[in-house]
C-alpha cells in the first residue's frame, strides 16, 4: 500500500503536492513494529503527489565514488547501496537503439531488430560490468 507513495510528500492532503496517505501508512508500519520503515527516505524536499512527478528539486547530499568512462557510482543519502549515473548523451543513444529495435521488429526484419538488441545489451553488460568494478575497488557489497 506505501508502493504508490513512495514518491509523495508527508503532509495533510490540503496543499499541492501534500499526502496524508504516506504519514498515516508509515504511522501504521511503525505501531505494527516494522523497522523496515525507517529506511524508506524522506521525499519532503522533492515535489511529487502520488508518484507522478512535477518539476522535481531534491536537495539530498550526494558522494561521488568513481569514475568509469561515461559512468559514475553515487551515493545518495538515505539509499543503502550507490547508484549508476549516466551521461545525458549515452542515455539518449541507448533509448535510440532501443527505439530502433522496435522498430525492425514492428516491420518483422528480426535480424535488424536482433542487432539492435544485442547492440543495447552490450551497453547495459558495459554499465553493469563498470558498476561492479567501480563497487569492488570501494570494497563496497554488490545489492544483488
Amino acid at each position: 500500500m506505501l508502493w504508490p507513495h513512495r514518491l509523495c510528500t508527508e503532509g495533510d492532503g490540503h496543499r499541492p503536492g501534500s499526502c496524508s496517505a504516506r504519514k498515516q501508512l508509515l504511522a501504521i508500519a511503525r505501531q505494527a513494529g516494522w523497522s523496515w520503515v525507517d529506511d524508506v527516505p524522506d521525499n519532503s524536499r522533492v515535489s511529487s503527489i502520488h508518484g507522478k512527478r512535477e518539476k522535481v528539486i531534491m536537495d539530498v547530499p550526494a558522494q561521488l565514488l568513481g569514475v568509469q568512462g561515461n559512468y559514475s557510482l553515487v551515493r545518495w543519502e538515505g539509499r543503502h547501496f550507490p547508484g549508476l549515473s549516466i551521461q545525458g548523451d549515452s542515455l539518449h543513444i541507448l533509448r535510440a537503439v532501443l527505439e530502433e529495435a522496435e522498430s525492425e521488429l514492428t516491420v518483422g526484419s528480426l535480424e535488424d531488430a536482433l542487432f539492435a538488441v544485442r547492440e543495447a545489451l552490450d551497453t547495459v553488460i558495459e554499465m553493469d560490468l563498470s558498476y561492479q568494478d567501480m563497487m569492488g575497488q570501494r570494497n563496497l557489497k554488490l545489492p544483488y
